[in-house]
């Protein structure tokens, strides 16, 4: 198994992920703000798109009360999966204390660059 490692940003608007690719698929834990933690589940299954035409996914999610991290996880969760074709489970916890609009536009600025490294690493 092989483990790997991603930030982006810095202070309280900072990502990090760790990614371990199992052989039988990928299991991310994604996390940054003040608290990381974990606020939701994602599992991601291939499968042919519905359009006849490429690949696509099926998720799951499960949530914990009150949190919003599966936003991000989804995202990340269908991207791995549908680019590599493998199983993907993200396990996601951002917080930023009393977060307005351009903490959360700051946030997601981290978040697609974070994703642009993991998926170029998995391509």
């Amino acid at each position: 198994m092989e483990t790997k490692h991603w930030r982006s940003g810095e202070g309280r608007w900072a990502l990090e992920a760790w990614a371990v690719h199992t052989g039988g698929g990928i299991a991310v834990y994604l996390g940054g703000g003040e608290t990381p933690h974990v606020g939701c589940s994602v599992l991601a299954e291939p499968r042919a798109s519905l359009t006849g035409a490429g690949r696509s996914c099926t998720l799951s999610i499960l949530n914990r009360l009150g949190h919003k991290d599966d936003q991000f996880a989804q995202e990340l969760a269908r991207r791995l999966c549908v680019g590599t074709g493998e199983p993907v489970s993200v396990a996601a916890g951002v917080h930023v204390e009393g977060a307005g609009g351009e903490d959360l536009l700051r946030l997601q600025e981290q978040f697609y660059a974070l994703c642009a490294q993991i998926e170029a690493d998995f391509s």
